[in-house]
C-alpha cells in the first residue's frame, strides 16, 4: 500500500475539493507533510482523520468543533459529542414537526377556500378578534403590500407564509360613492389571541358577509350588492367595512384565483 497520497488523490477519495483540503490545513485541522518539491503528502494518519472529519461534516458539525474534538480524541469525548449532537437533532426534528403542521394546516386551508362558493351572503358570528392595525390612506392595490410591510416593521410582527394570519383593510361605507375612487383607511393583521396592549379589536357580534373571487376591481360592484342586501333585509349595519383577503398574492399571481370576503357588523 502507498504511504503517501497527493492532494488530488485525497480529494477524489473523500469527495472534498482541493480548496477545502487547503483550508483544513490552514486552520490546523490536518497537517500533511511536504516533499522536496513542497507538494503536500497525505499519510494514512491524515486519512483516518479525514474519515472522521468527513463523517462529522455530514452531521453539520462546525470545523472549529471538529478541530477541538480531534485534539482530544477519546471515548468519553466521543460520547459527549454524540450526546450533544443528538440533542441538537432532536430540537431540529421538533422544529420540523412544527413547520410540517403549519404546512399541512395551510394545505387544508387553501383546499377549503379553493372550492368555496362566491357571491353568497351569510351571517357569521365572531368573537372579539385581536388585530394589529396601521391607519393609512390607500387608493391603489400596490400601496397595500407596502403598508402591510410597514405594519409588520412597526409592530415587530412577521406574517408567516404558512400561517393563517388573515390580513385585511377597512373602509368607511359613508365615504363610498359609486363613481369615486375607493379609499381604504387602514390595513390590519388578525391574530389568534391577545398578545400586547398595542392590539386593537374587531368587536364580537354578527357580521353580514359576502365573498367574491377575482381581481380587487370587483370590490365596487360587491359593495353595492352588500348595501342593497342589507337595505332589503332591514339590517342596520356599521359604517366600517372590513375586506379580508382569504386567497391573495401570497398564494397566487393569477388574479381570478383571488378570494376576498367583505364583512360588516350588524348593529
Amino acid at each position: 500500500m502507498k504511504k503517501y497520497f497527493k492532494i488530488n488523490e485525497i480529494s477524489k477519495l473523500f469527495g472534498i475539493g482541493p480548496d477545502s483540503l487547503r483550508y483544513y490545513e490552514k486552520i490546523g485541522l490536518i497537517k500533511p507533510k511536504r516533499d522536496k518539491n513542497n507538494y503536500r503528502q497525505y499519510t494514512l494518519s491524515e486519512i483516518y482523520q479525514l474519515n472522521i472529519i468527513s463523517e462529522l461534516r455530514k452531521l453539520q458539525f462546525p470545523l472549529g468543533k471538529i478541530k477541538k474534538y480531534l485534539e482530544d480524541l477519546s471515548l468519553s469525548n466521543t460520547l459527549s459529542l454524540l450526546a450533544d449532537e443528538s440533542s441538537v437533532i432532536e430540537e431540529q426534528i421538533n422544529q420540523l414537526k412544527i413547520e410540517k403542521n403549519l404546512i399541512d394546516h395551510q394545505i387544508s386551508f387553501l383546499n377549503k377556500y379553493e372550492t368555496k362558493s362566491e357571491n353568497e351572503f351569510s351571517i357569521k358570528t365572531f368573537p372579539n378578534r385581536y388585530i394589529l392595525e396601521l391607519e393609512t390612506s390607500i387608493l391603489l392595490d400596490e400601496e397595500f403590500d407596502f403598508s402591510i410591510r410597514v405594519l409588520q416593521m412597526e409592530s415587530n410582527f412577521t406574517v408567516n407564509q404558512f400561517q393563517n394570519n388573515f390580513i385585511g383593510a377597512s373602509l368607511s361605507l359613508k365615504d363610498f360613492k359609486e363613481n369615486n375612487p375607493i379609499e381604504f383607511n387602514s390595513v390590519f393583521i388578525i391574530q389568534d389571541k391577545k398578545t400586547s396592549e398595542s392590539q386593537k379589536i374587531l368587536n364580537s357580534g354578527k357580521y353580514l358577509c359576502l365573498s367574491y373571487r377575482g381581481p380587487y376591481t370587483k370590490l365596487r360592484s360587491n359593495l353595492k350588492l352588500l348595501k342593497d342586501y342589507a337595505k332589503k333585509n332591514n339590517f342596520n349595519i356599521d359604517d366600517t367595512l372590513y375586506e379580508i383577503y382569504l386567497i391573495d398574492n401570497r398564494y397566487t399571481a393569477i388574479s381570478k384565483e383571488y378570494l376576498t370576503e367583505i364583512q360588516v357588523k350588524i348593529l
